[in-house]
């Protein structure tokens, strides 16, 4: 899982680092909360602090353009193929509910199905299977 830094708009300086992180929407309107495996922020005003996500260890002391950024896919820090992979199930269900999925592979076995919307279900699921297969292979291939 990836690490975030926080710091200061325009400083080099290094205020934060959350470990493990997932960054959530905060119960402050304006603010996310980042919960790390060493810590907990609540209610960070993104006017505040900037962040960097990194897959890399961290220098406490060193500098936030030495820290090396993280791979992103669909607009979040990726550290693993797993996290790919949940992703693409994140983006599926953006368009399609658990419920619209089964209904579709339903009908279309049962050989009632809508042809547009089994097709154009197909291409989304395949564009986006695709993207995800070349990014794991740039960035986290097979061992």
């Amino acid at each position: 899982m990836p690490h975030c830094i926080l710091f200061r708009p325009g400083s080099e300086k290094i205020s934060e680092i959350i470990y493990d992180c997932v960054k959530k929407k905060g119960s402050h309107p304006h603010g996310w909360d980042y919960l790390g495996s060493n810590c907990r922020l609540m209610g960070i005003k993104p006017w505040h602090y900037a962040e960097k996500w990194t897959n890399d260890p961290v220098d406490p002391c060193g500098l936030v353009s030495q820290v090396v950024d993280a791979p992103r896919f669909g607009g979040l820090a990726m550290s693993s193929r797993e996290d790919v992979n949940a992703r693409v199930r994140e983006k599926i269900r953006e368009v399609y509910s658990q419920e619209d999925e089964f209904k579709l592979q339903r009908r279309k076995l049962g050989g009632h199905s809508d042809e547009r919307a089994w097709q154009a279900y197909c291409l989304f699921v395949e564009a986006l299977c695709k993207e995800a297969r070349n990014f794991k292979d740039i960035y986290f291939p097979k061992e």
